[in-house]
């Protein structure tokens, strides 16, 4: 079966993003995701999400969802 995942990015922080992921086939909605990303370092240290992608990532940035 062919399935579809759409994600959006709900929420950003210092270091970090939030996003939703919807798994759907044929239309219908098999799973929700609640995803928490954070941003490392080469050394895979905490660091702050650069300028440069903060205003990429702002652009897409998703409104709150009225359905929760």
């Amino acid at each position: 079966d062919e399935l579809e995942v759409r994600t959006r990015l709900t929420g950003m922080r210092g270091a970090s993003m939030t996003a939703e992921q919807r798994i759907t086939r044929r239309g219908e909605e098999l799973t929700r995701l609640e995803i928490g990303l954070v941003m490392i370092d080469a050394a895979g240290r905490v660091a702050r999400i650069p300028a440069s992608m903060r205003a990429a990532f702002n652009r897409v940035l998703a409104p709150p969802r009225a359905d929760g």
